[in-house]
């Protein structure tokens, strides 16, 4: 599946995903408990949250060059790639809540609302060709690895949990930042993120596709 087309309208530009989806719930009629509510608040924050995060990425990646190192805020750089972390799998786990929502309260009682546990629980339930489906049968190991690294973020002791993917500590994390190495399984850190950003837009905007599709 190419991701481009997922995540920009025809005209070229960034959809945004899920930024009206109080609206639906209330034109629908929905009852909405306020513990769930701040998942939806969320979806209005998200974008220009990352649009944030992104440009003091984009700022720091920047100034790396050839011959010198000289111009880069290492320490910002190094607390912002884990903030995109840490921001993206909080992000995750309100879609989920979103998800949920969309259902009847019947349904509703038996999903468990952790972002990887309901995507496996509803995969069996979407047509072979819905987009969403072949989306995540084919990015649900990744979005697992995501998490890991979250999760090496928060409790850098594993307490016997095998993790796919770790947070590297600082000068594995430097080297990659400036291109001499891997970050996690992607290609050097500027490589993972930009990959890793169109990922998450596009099941966005494949999640809001199904919110709408439930409502």
């Amino acid at each position: 599946m190419q991701l481009a087309p997922i995540y920009r309208a025809p005209t070229g530009y960034l959809r945004l995903p899920l930024t009206n989806t109080a609206f639906f719930f209330r034109h629908e009629g929905k009852r909405l408990p306020e513990s769930e509510l701040r998942a939806l608040y969320n979806m209005h924050e998200f974008l220009s949250s990352l649009s944030i995060i992104c440009s003091r990425l984009q700022k720091n990646l920047s100034e790396f060059k050839a011959d010198s190192w000289v111009g880069v805020n290492l320490s910002e750089l190094f607390l912002d790639a884990q903030t995109y972390f840490l921001f993206v799998q909080q992000f995750l786990e309100d879609l989920a809540l979103v998800v949920r929502l969309s259902f009847p309260p019947a349904k509703r009682a038996g999903l468990r609302p952790e972002f990887m546990k309901l995507m496996k629980r509803l995969l069996p339930e979407m047509p072979t060709d819905h987009p969403l489906k072949i989306f995540l049968n084919e990015q649900m190991e990744y979005f697992e690895r995501l998490k890991h690294i979250r999760d090496d973020i928060c409790h850098g002791t594993a307490f016997d949990k095998q993790r796919k993917s770790q947070f590297p500590d600082f000068v594995k994390f430097l080297s990659a930042a400036g291109g001499k190495s891997v970050f996690a399984e992607g290609r050097d850190l500027r490589g993972y993120l930009a990959d890793s950003i169109r990922r998450v837009l596009s099941l966005a905007c494949l999640i809001d596709d199904y919110v709408r599709e439930n409502l």
